[in-house]
C-alpha cells in the first residue's frame, strides 16, 4: 500500500490549516501543498463537499492524479467541472469538486440558478491567478468565499508583481478585515504613489513589515532552504554582443523607431513606445513580424542567427542530457523546430491537456531530449524533475510567476541534480531590460516571502 505520510513540514502546514478555517499556504514548489490539502481534506467533519479551484492543466491533471497515487485518499470521489458533461457532474454527488479558474462564471451561474451552494470548502490552487481586484473571476471567488466556512489559498508565488498582489486574495480570506475592504485604501496606507503619467505604486518606509504582521496569523510558510534535499539552482546568463551589422540595425531601430530592409520595399515603422519594445525584443531573437498591405496578413521578415547559434552551442554542451527550452514568440518555435528538428516535442499555446500529461511522462521517463515549452503553458502542475535538470531561456517572459513555475517544474523534492537555469541576453538591448524586471519582481515578492518567514519563527520563539 502507498499511504501518504506528511513529513514534519507537512505536518505543521496540516495543523495550521486544521486550526485557521481561512489560510494561505505559501510555501515553494514541489514541496507537497497538494498532499497536505488532500490530508486536510480527508479529516474534515463536514459533510459538503470541498470546491477546488485550480489552473486548467492542474485541474484535470494534479488533484486527480495525488488522489489516485495514494491509497488513503482513494475512498474521495472526485469529478472535473469542465466539458460537455460538466452539468451532468454538477448534480451528481462527489466528496470533491474540481473546476478551472474560468469556469467560476459558470459555476456562479448554476448557484445563482439552484440558489443552492454545495460546499463548504474552497481551496485555491495557485491562487495567484485572483490577484487582480478587478478580474470576474477574482469577484466571482469572493462571493464564493465570502458564503463558505473555511477557504484555503496555495502558492508558491502570491507576489509576482509585488505587495500590490496580495490584497485582493487576503481578502477572499477576511473580506479585508487586514488589509482593507478596498484597493484604494491600501494603497494609500502602504504605498507612495510615484509617476505621473502612468500610476506606478512602491512600498513605503516599513510597510513590508507592517503588512506581515498583519496577515502572518492566517498565513503558513516554508521554504525549500529549509529541506536538505532540494539540489541548488544555479544561474547562468550566457551574454553576447551582437555583430557590427546587427548591431547597427538594432540601434537604428531603437533611435529611428524605423528599419530599412532589403527584403521589405517599406521598411519596417513602428509608431509608439509599446510597439518599439516588442519589435526589439523580436530583433535580438533573429526577426520581425510585420502586416503585408497587400494580404494584410502577418508576415516575419528574418534578420540574423546569432541567438539562435549560442542556442545551439548551449544545447551541444548538453552531451544529450535533457533540456527544456523556453520560447516566448510563436516564430520562435518555428526557428527551434528549423533547427533541431521539426519532430520536437512541445508545450505551447493549443497543447491539449491529455497531450501535456503524455509529455510529462515521456519527459519523466527521459524519453524526450530537447522539450520546447512556452512558459505560460508550462507554468503550473506539472512535475518534471525526474527528466532532466537544464533550462535554457531563447527568450525571457515578463512574468516573474511563469518565469518561476517554469524553473519550479525542475527545481522542486525530487530532484537529484543541480538544476541549471541558462538564460540568453544580446547585451546592450531589450534583453537586458527584461531581465532586469523580472529581477525586481523576484525581489519583491521574495521580500514578503522572506519577511513573513522569518516574522514567524521570531514570534515561535518567544
Amino acid at each position: 500500500m502507498r499511504i501518504f505520510k506528511p513529513h514534519g513540514y507537512q505536518q505543521r502546514g496540516l495543523d495550521f490549516l486544521n486550526k485557521t478555517p481561512k489560510a494561505a499556504l505559501f510555501i515553494d514548489m514541489g514541496l507537497g501543498k497538494t498532499g497536505i490539502s488532500l490530508s486536510y481534506i480527508k479529516g474534515l467533519k463536514s459533510s459538503k463537499p470541498v470546491l477546488i479551484v485550480a489552473p486548467l492543466v492542474v485541474a484535470h491533471g494534479t488533484w486527480q492524479q495525488e488522489i489516485a497515487k495514494w491509497d488513503n485518499f482513494k475512498h474521495l470521489s472526485s469529478t472535473i467541472l469542465h466539458g460537455k458533461n460538466k452539468v451532468k457532474n454538477y448534480k451528481k454527488d462527489f466528496d470533491i469538486y474540481i473546476i478551472n479558474y474560468d469556469g467560476l462564471a459558470w459555476l456562479h451561474d448554476e448557484i445563482t440558478k439552484t440558489k443552492t451552494l454545495k460546499f463548504d470548502t474552497i481551496i485555491c490552487d495557485e491562487s495567484s491567478k485572483l490577484k487582480s481586484h478587478k478580474s470576474k473571476r477574482t469577484k466571482i471567488a469572493q462571493k464564493i468565499a465570502n458564503s463558505v466556512e473555511r477557504v484555503v489559498l496555495l502558492s508558491a508565488s502570491p507576489a509576482p508583481n509585488g505587495h500590490l498582489d496580495l490584497f485582493s486574495q487576503y481578502k477572499l480570506l477576511d473580506k479585508g478585515l487586514r488589509l482593507g475592504s478596498t484597493i484604494t485604501g491600501y494603497r494609500k496606507k502602504y504605498f507612495n504613489e510615484i509617476g505621473w503619467q502612468f500610476k506606478k505604486y512602491e512600498l513605503k518606509e516599513k510597510a513590508k513589515e507592517q503588512i506581515v504582521s498583519k496577515v502572518s496569523d492566517i498565513t503558513f510558510r516554508i521554504d525549500n532552504t529549509e529541506l536538505p534535499n532540494v539540489p541548488h539552482l544555479e544561474q547562468n546568463i550566457v551574454r553576447f554582443a551582437l555583430s557590427a551589422p546587427v548591431r547597427k540595425q538594432y540601434d537604428l531601430l531603437e533611435k529611428e523607431m524605423f528599419l530599412q530592409l532589403e527584403d521589405l520595399d517599406d521598411g519596417i515603422e513602428v509608431f509608439n513606445a509599446a510597439a518599439l519594445t516588442s519589435k526589439c525584443r523580436q530583433f535580438t531573437q533573429g526577426f520581425l513580424y510585420y502586416k503585408n498591405e497587400e494580404t494584410l496578413e502577418r508576415e516575419v521578415v528574418k534578420i540574423h542567427r546569432e541567438k539562435l547559434e549560442w542556442l545551439k552551442e548551449i544545447v551541444d554542451a548538453m552531451q544529450s542530457e535533457p533540456i527544456i527550452i523556453a520560447y516566448n514568440f510563436q516564430y520562435e518555435l518555428e526557428m527551434i523546430k528549423n533547427e533541431f528538428g521539426e519532430n520536437l516535442f512541445v508545450i505551447g499555446s493549443g497543447s491539449k491537456a491529455e497531450d501535456i500529461r503524455r509529455i510529462e511522462k515521456l519527459w519523466n521517463e527521459r524519453n524526450i531530449p530537447i522539450l520546447v515549452c512556452n512558459c505560460l503553458s508550462v507554468s503550473h502542475g506539472l512535475n518534471l524533475q525526474k527528466g532532466g535538470h537544464n533550462i535554457v531561456w531563447f527568450s525571457l517572459t515578463y512574468s516573474y510567476e511563469h518565469y518561476s513555475q517554469l524553473i519550479g517544474r525542475l527545481h522542486r523534492q525530487g530532484q537529484k541534480n543541480k538544476v541549471h537555469n541558462h538564460i540568453l541576453i544580446a547585451e546592450n538591448t531589450i534583453d537586458e531590460l527584461v531581465l532586469a524586471k523580472l529581477n525586481a519582481k523576484k525581489d519583491g515578492q521574495q521580500a514578503f516571502l522572506d519577511a513573513l518567514y522569518k516574522y514567524q519563527h521570531r514570534k515561535a520563539k518567544l
